[in-house]
């Protein structure tokens, strides 16, 4: 039995669940919120990326994801209006957990998503919202990754409304989005188990993946490279789509390995193009798409349209997640033991 796999099955019903809860968010009143700051790492750092978008569109400021070890370089002068969201699904990280003491003691308020409210980090927090996800004993995180991406930008919503910030009829569309892909999600989980079947022979070899996004794919492909390389074990480099051409395609040759998620707006056209040129390099690449055109073969995933620009990154991302449990068992990698069982004792990143 793939466990992982399983996870991600999981998903359509947690996600359900998720989307049933929001009317329960009880959220506290907090002062005119002028800028956001969501701090997490790893999985739920990727998750602060892929929701920071709905923030700035809900309450029309500035929203930073950010990793807690980088919180110090921000330019943070005026803490009038700031406001910080907390990210961690396990809520033991001890960076995470050591900001949310600081700026707690500080008197700046922070909201916590976690996997429960009182994990440590949620214990710490003016405010927490646990997760309905139920057990995930793996160390890669699959529906706990996804339902606390849908749980930031359900509680962007929840707080744009309660200021008075968040465009009405642009709430309805993400909300009815959000519902349509969940339902729709049955359906992308069979394509994306066919596909991963098809392309594991060919990924198999690989020493290095690339996974490309951009706009609201970025984050996805984030997860998408993560999941990866903590499943597979071998070096994976995430690029936002315009970075990867200012220098990464030196390393382009038939020993490539390219998953490209494939953007819906204008720049699908640059995308494909550099996909062709890759193709035409020897390289082995792989569109990801909600456009039938970028079929080539069975190397390509197509999957139905995103409901919502916005949400293509969580389209995507149980498309990886998949992708990640297949390959990972194709290779004979056991994904329910940790490959270095003291690490996180070790370097006392958990608490």
């Amino acid at each position: 039995m793939n466990v992982m796999q399983a996870y991600v099955d999981e998903q359509p019903a947690v996600l359900a669940d998720v989307l049933a809860g929001q009317s329960q968010y009880a959220l506290p009143t907090f002062p005119r919120v002028r800028r956001v700051i969501l701090f997490g790492s790893g999985s739920s750092y990727h998750a602060a990326v892929l929701a920071a978008p709905f923030w700035v569109r809900a309450l029309g400021v500035e929203a930073t994801p950010v990793i807690p070890t980088h919180m110090q370089a921000l330019d943070v002068v005026d803490t009038e209006g700031l406001l910080y969201v907390a990210v961690s699904q396990g809520g033991r990280s001890t960076n995470t957990y050591h900001q949310v003491q600081a700026l707690r003691a500080r008197g700046i308020p922070v909201i916590a998503v976690t996997e429960s409210t009182d994990t440590p980090v949620g214990q710490q927090a003016d405010f927490a919202l646990g997760l309905p996800i139920g057990q995930e004993t793996i160390g890669a995180k699959t529906k706990g990754m996804t339902a606390t991406a849908v749980t930031l930008v359900l509680l962007a919503l929840a707080l744009g409304q309660a200021q008075g910030t968040a465009p009405a009829a642009w709430c309805a569309d993400i909300q009815s989005g959000l519902q349509a892909w969940v339902g729709q999600l049955p359906e992308h989980l069979t394509r994306a188990k066919a596909w991963a079947q098809a392309v594991c022979p060919d990924l198999a070899p690989a020493r290095h993946l690339y996974v490309l996004g951009k706009g609201a794919a970025y984050g996805a492909a984030l997860e998408g490279g993560l999941k990866l390389l903590e499943t597979t074990y071998r070096p994976v480099s995430c690029y936002e789509f315009e970075e990867y051409l200012h220098g990464i395609q030196n390393a382009l040759d038939a020993r490539s390995y390219l998953l490209c998620l494939m953007p819906s707006d204008g720049d699908a056209v640059r995308m494909r193009r550099l996909t062709d040129f890759a193709y035409e390099q020897g390289a082995h690449t792989y569109r990801i798409s909600g456009d039938i055109q970028d079929r080539r073969g069975a190397h390509d995933l197509i999957l139905p349209p995103a409901p919502h620009p916005m949400l293509e990154g969580l389209v995507y991302l149980p498309a990886l997640q998949t992708l990640s449990a297949a390959l990972s068992a194709y290779c004979g990698i056991d994904v329910t033991q940790r490959r270095y069982p003291d690490f996180f004792s070790r370097m006392e990143s958990k608490l």
